[in-house]
């Protein structure tokens, strides 16, 4: 099968496994998040400006990415969630394509690495809902692909670079600061191909990025009088992770409304950043415990085949088929997870990071970091796993080849990590999703009793 035919015959499987999860929850109403985005898309519609709750045209809190996006399908079909879900489906079975295109000039795995997303449980749920990590990880995967071609000449890679940088962080600021790290890796590398320092393409990046977002950053200042580059929320969210009664997670009483009352968007956010360091200075130890725990949190499996059970996403399904679905959701991220786990044990030798391959390294620690200091859940590590998928892909060939080289210590380290995950696993699930799975027990025993 030529490679063409191939690209079509996984986007055409992965539309199918996305479109048919959006007719399972057809008739559910968008939750959390996702509501919050439907709200901000029809407040721009209607023309009211973006904000809501009596915010409208005055707030900079949320992301605006996904609401303007969804503004822009609502206008066209009108108020259809169903036909929102549809594109959000389309836009992630492309992903499934880019990946092909990626991990192909990685490693050689671009077939093994799309079926694997294609299949991905919890990119066909993702992709079936409303959630800005769709088309995010679309931008992230592309940005990435294009980092790894040789584009000639080299102010239009960096042009299209910075124009993706841009999109991506007005959808989901989280990226912002990896640009820093990114530009730094640029200089790095050309240096070390050209043996001299060139700024001229950073450059280029960095004011492309800011040409694009300069129409939401002029539009903050005229709303806020102040500096905002896509939103408010950063100093908020650190406080909610650093606060004297933390938890490591977003709790649902730590909403807007509750943190520093009668404060603008804007002095929360200042205030949020100086009280969230504060707090880690007087109580450092607290602090380490605090990110040991959002470290499990984010390394925790998948929950959405939980958390959306509790949402009502999944009443059309017998219970049977759905405990079957948990169980593989479990497998299928534990399996994607060993096998990258397997990699940085026996394939990387870290002895030549300093290329594509190395600046994804770079993105899985960023975002490890970043979810070690301000709020932390499993959701959070959805942009990354593409990236586990590609590894994991690198694995399953070097395996299938004969080419790993094992020995007693990297035996030794490799199942010593299993089990610490494994460990992390165990009390993510004792923790977090004992009271759901009881949930589901219950619910068997009452319908088989």
């Amino acid at each position: 099968m030529d490679k063409l035919k191939y690209l079509l015959m996984v986007f055409i499987i992965a539309l199918f496994l996305r479109i048919s999860y959006c007719f399972i929850i057809k008739d559910s109403e968008p939750k959390n998040d996702m509501a919050i985005y439907d709200k901000l898309a029809l407040n721009l519609v209607e023309g009211k400006g973006f904000g809501m709750n009596g915010a409208e045209g005055k707030s900079s809190y949320m992301a605006p990415g996904q609401a303007f996006f969804l503004a822009g399908i609502y206008s066209l079909f009108g108020h259809n969630i169903f036909i929102a879900r549809l594109i959000m489906a389309f836009i992630g079975s492309l992903s499934c394509v880019i990946i092909y295109k990626l991990a192909k000039n990685l490693f050689g795995v671009g077939k093994l690495a799309s079926l694997l997303l294609c299949f991905y449980p919890t990119a066909i749920i993702i992709n079936g809902s409303l959630r800005s990590e769709t088309p995010f990880i679309f931008l992230l995967l592309l940005l990435f692909y294009i980092i790894s071609e040789k584009i000639y000449p080299i102010w239009i890679k960096s042009v299209l670079l910075g124009g993706l940088f841009g999109i991506a962080v007005f959808i989901r600021p989280v990226l912002q600061y990896f640009l820093i790290i990114y530009l730094i890796w640029e200089v790095l590398i050309r240096y070390k191909k050209e043996k001299k320092l060139n700024f001229v393409n950073p450059l280029i990046i960095v004011i492309i990025f800011l040409i694009t977002l300069s129409p939401w950053i002029v539009r903050n200042y005229r709303v806020h009088g102040d500096f905002i580059l896509v939103t408010t929320n950063s100093g908020i969210n650190f406080y909610r992770g650093n606060y004297e009664n933390a938890t490591g997670r977003y709790e649902s009483y730590m909403g807007l409304d509750k943190i520093f009352p009668g404060k603008s968007e804007i002095e929360k956010n200042k205030l949020g950043m100086k009280k969230g360091i504060e707090n880690i200075l007087n109580n450092p130890i607290n602090f380490l415990e605090l990110s040991a725990k959002k470290f499990m949190l984010f390394s925790s499996p998948d929950r959405e085949i939980l958390s959306y059970k509790n949402m009502g996403y999944f009443e059309k399904i017998t219970l049977p088929l759905y405990l079957f679905f948990v169980l593989f959701f479990y497998f299928y991220f534990s399996g994607i997870v060993i096998l990258t786990i397997f990699y940085f044990i026996y394939i990387e030798n870290f002895k030549d990071t300093c290329n594509q391959k190395g600046l994804i390294i770079l993105l899985i620690l960023y975002y490890f970091g970043i979810h070690s200091v301000v709020i932390s859940s499993a959701t959070y590590h959805a942009p990354i796993i593409p990236f586990f998928i590609i590894f994991a892909s690198r694995s399953l060939k070097d395996i299938k080849i004969g080419k790993i080289s094992y020995s007693k210590k990297k035996n030794f380290l490799f199942f010593s990590v299993l089990l610490f995950i494994i460990l992390i696993w165990l009390l993510n699930i004792l923790v977090f999703d004992l009271d759901k799975i009881n949930s589901l027990i219950t619910k068997v025993l009452l319908k088989n009793g």
